[in-house]
């Protein structure tokens, strides 16, 4: 398969004579598919720091409460960009970082903050999945998980 790969490739044997330039520990390299970029991070406003810590508190709070202190305590952002969500939870990376949820802010100035508490909550039963090992998804899991700890498993309301 390797010399198939090398031929299609143009490494293989050109002409009577093996092309030098390539050994198979560099081909592999070549074939591995690029790290991915770092994205720009959104850092919550200045103006919006203490909503953002009032979250922290809550997160340390509800997960005490609802989810027996089994959460990794994350980083919490209040989001200017968000339009159309009212919040997110990026995943973990493969070394165990970058974990985060962010909340919109519009969410929490039009909804109140009641209601930001309990997209909160949805944010955290995904950081329950991806601490558990399970699929981030609003499947039969995270439904259950929702009912458990008290909120809606279908929570949805328009953001604009």
């Amino acid at each position: 398969m390797l010399r198939a790969l090398k031929l299609l490739l143009g490494l293989g044997r050109r002409r009577g004579r093996v092309s030098r330039g390539y050994d198979e520990s560099q081909l592999a390299l070549e074939l591995e598919p690029p790290p991915r970029k770092a994205r720009a991070t959104e850092r919550t406003h200045r103006d919006d720091e203490a909503m953002a810590e009032k979250l922290l508190r809550a997160h340390e709070q509800l997960n005490r409460e609802r989810f027996g202190g089994s959460l990794s305590r994350i980083p919490l952002r209040v989001s200017r960009r968000m339009k159309s969500r009212l919040g997110h939870y990026t995943h973990r990376d493969p070394s165990g970082e970058g974990a985060e949820i962010a909340i919109s802010r519009r969410h929490i100035r039009r909804h109140g903050w009641g209601e930001a508490i309990e997209t909160l909550i949805h944010e955290m039963v995904h950081q329950w999945q991806d601490e558990t090992g399970q699929p981030v998804d609003h499947g039969r899991q995270f439904r259950a998980k929702a009912r458990l700890v008290g909120i809606s498993p279908r929570a949805r309301r328009d953001v604009a």
